[in-house]
């Protein structure tokens, strides 16, 4: 049984309301390539963006009519198209951008894509393909050097524009239409910043793939290191694999990830992050039957602070607890 466990963690990466996380809603992806694309006025040093779309050489013609084929062969529908052609250290190119669904259909799209990209040889590669949740991007060189460059700058301007979105929807008090900023990310997005990694998890969290949360979450941990997060933020992430944990019923990872939270919160240290953190080692240990930690830890919230005596007199949790003489004399002393 998964009990009410402390959602702070969750709600202090937005600094807004639990409940404004905790509530059910539709989601709808709502970026589009026109997110991608780079303004002139925004290209890096020693870019330029040409005029006219480039003459396609042979090699654009068979990418287009292995798009055409995909979307009809495999079921994958081709929302959008865009393109744009640049110079770069004096090399142009074009760089095409395709916006599809069609689950498996997809990833097969993508594989023919990556596969016609490096077909064995190293002096063959025609161009550089990487996705981005539903986005694959094309870049039309053999210079792996600038397929890297043009890689990062575009990923850099798409989280540019759902940033300045989802700081939009904060200030109206949108927090789920904050969230649904990031639905592209997914855990396919291994070059993404150990910062958004972590919006991934909180995403995933709220559509409650659970999975894919912790992904994100460890993904975040391991590349960002300690270096790259406050000590609150990397409470957070520790608290929101261990609430993802507890939700798939996973009780050593959960127990693990707080007991780490735990340790963060000790070095800042702070009654919330501490008091939050004691609750869901209590509510860990009460669902794996180990009393005596079970109520060392819930008194320690407890102590940190007197909401848990509420939460724990309610919290599925502790069904087990509730009607035990224990438990009963430890929230009678703290209702006080």
């Amino acid at each position: 049984m998964v009990g009410k466990r402390s959602v702070l963690a969750l709600a202090a990466i937005l600094a807004i309301p639990c409940a404004a996380i905790a509530g059910e809603a539709e989601f709808t992806p709502i970026t589009s390539l026109g997110d991608v694309l780079i303004p002139r006025e925004k290209l890096p040093q020693g870019w330029t963006l040409l005029e006219k779309r480039l003459v396609r050489d042979q090699h654009d013609v068979n990418l287009l009519a292995t798009v055409d084929i995909a979307s009809k062969s495999f079921g994958v529908t081709v929302i959008e198209k865009a393109c744009q052609p640049l110079t770069v250290a004096g090399q142009s190119f074009n760089v095409d951008f395709f916006s599809v669904k069609g689950g498996q259909g997809a990833e097969t799209l993508f594989s023919i894509l990556e596969g016609w990209a490096n077909p064995g040889t190293p002096g063959d590669i025609q161009w550089g393909c990487v996705r981005w949740g539903n986005i694959i991007m094309v870049v039309s060189t053999s210079d792996t050097k600038i397929q890297q460059e043009v890689r990062s700058a575009y990923l850099s301007r798409l989280l540019e524009v759902l940033d300045a979105k989802a700081a939009g929807f904060l200030k109206q008090g949108q927090a789920v239409r904050a969230l649904e900023c990031y639905k592209f990310l997914d855990t396919g997005l291994k070059d993404l910043p150990h910062a958004y990694q972590a919006w991934g998890g909180l995403f995933q969290y709220q559509v409650k793939d659970y999975h894919k949360a912790i992904v994100h979450y460890e993904r975040a941990a391991k590349e960002g290191g300690e270096m790259a997060f406050t000590l609150e933020e990397q409470w957070q992430i520790q608290e929101g694999i261990g609430l993802c944990a507890g939700m798939s019923k996973d009780a050593r990872k959960a127990e693990a990830a707080f007991l780490k939270s735990l340790a963060v919160a000790r070095k800042k240290p702070d009654k919330r992050l501490l008091g939050s953190s004691n609750y869901n080692l209590a509510c860990t240990y009460a669902e794996q039957g180990v009393p005596d930690k079970t109520y060392s830890y819930l008194e320690e919230a407890l102590k940190l602070d007197r909401k848990y005596v509420a939460q724990a007199s309610e919290d599925p949790s502790f069904a087990k607890y509730i009607q035990q003489p224990r438990f009963k004399v430890l929230i009678s002393k703290y209702s006080k």
